[in-house]
């Protein structure tokens, strides 16, 4: 026979503290116009988020500026190279947009792509296609994608690639964040 319940005992001690999620943004912007051949990866500067003033600053011509928004290793970007690296394995969300304005009059059948590769490979979702018709013509392309970095691609490289020559981006903005 089993007899009946006695009094709950004292809450013990408290375990320890969980695992943090580390979480991490890099944001890349370019404010004025920036050109870029065919197949080549956009360039970026570095300049932290203490030191610049997002709302006056102006840049020069080809240079699309970093400012890290949460310091940590987990992203990183080398002054004047095109490479965004992630150093640490994890989910990860790409934000990419611009405004693109044809150069060229030269009458072209194969549209415009923006490609996010990592590690030299292009991602499925991390892509925008437009077709310009005339010398002057201006559109908004852009795209979010979710990326994952597995332990066997860190470091992993990110670039942004425009796969035609005859065009300038402007007011173009990049976001890696760390989602896990």
């Amino acid at each position: 026979a089993t007899g009946a319940v006695g009094p709950t005992g004292p809450t013990g001690p408290a375990g320890p503290a969980g695992p943090v999620s580390a979480r991490s943004t890099l944001m890349a912007y370019n404010e004025g116009p920036q050109t870029s051949p065919e197949n080549t990866p956009l360039n970026f500067a570095t300049t932290p988020l203490e030191t610049s003033n997002l709302a006056s600053t102006s840049f020069a011509t080809s240079t699309l500026v970093s400012t890290p928004l949460a310091m940590s290793n987990d992203i990183t970007h080398t002054n004047g190279s095109p490479d965004v690296m992630i150093t640490t394995p994890g989910d990860y969300l790409i934000n990419f947009n611009t405004s693109i304005i044809k150069n060229t009059s030269e009458a072209r059948e194969v549209p415009l792509s923006i490609q996010l590769l990592k590690n030299n490979t292009a991602v499925a979702g991390g892509k925008s296609t437009l077709k310009f018709i005339t010398v002057g013509d201006s559109k908004q392309a852009g795209f979010t994608v979710p990326i994952r970095v597995e332990m066997s691609e860190v470091p992993a490289k990110l670039n942004i690639i425009p796969t035609l020559s005859g065009y300038t981006f402007e007011a173009t903005g990049l976001t890696v964040s760390k989602l896990s």
